[in-house]
């Protein structure tokens, strides 16, 4: 897990080569007037979604994936995510054809979003995004799917 301000995004250029693409998009301001739906780009390991829902308190599972990163950025409001540092087998788990799986796990800390930072969750970190930080709210957010091998 990153968990960094949004200025300092460029830092993790050698991380995925499409933080270069994010970045444009940022820098555009394109991701406050997209709609909520998916985006393709033009790169074949980067797709993302802008949503706007509302945060929920915390009776979730914990999500993860195994092919792809997520690289959430708020565009309106703030939400809490939770993380769990428990270790997942990968190799063992029937994902869903979109690449995500869900678990219960023990919680290990928390990241509260807004829209001056960022959050990269790697393939197999447990993570549990949406969750109000005091009271249930309307955020919008962007999620960025990096692939990865």
């Amino acid at each position: 897990m990153i968990f960094d301000r949004l200025e300092s995004l460029g830092k993790y250029f050698s991380l995925h080569p499409a933080i270069k693409e994010i970045l444009s998009l940022i820098a555009d301001g394109q991701l406050s007037s997209l709609k909520d739906s998916s985006h393709e780009t033009k790169r074949d390991d980067l797709f993302f979604s802008i949503s706007t829902y509302e945060t929920t308190k915390d009776d979730k599972k914990y999500e993860y994936h195994k092919r792809h990163a997520d690289l959430f950025i708020m565009l309106k409001g703030k939400e809490r995510c939770d993380y769990s540092l428990d270790s997942i087998d990968l190799t063992s788990i029937e994902f869903e054809k979109s690449d995500i799986a869900f678990s219960d796990a023990k919680k290990s800390g928390t990241v509260f979003l807004d829209d001056r930072c960022f959050v990269i969750f790697m393939p197999g970190e447990l993570h549990k995004p949406g969750l109000a930080v005091q009271k249930e709210e309307e955020v919008r957010k962007a999620v960025f799917k990096l692939s990865f091998p």
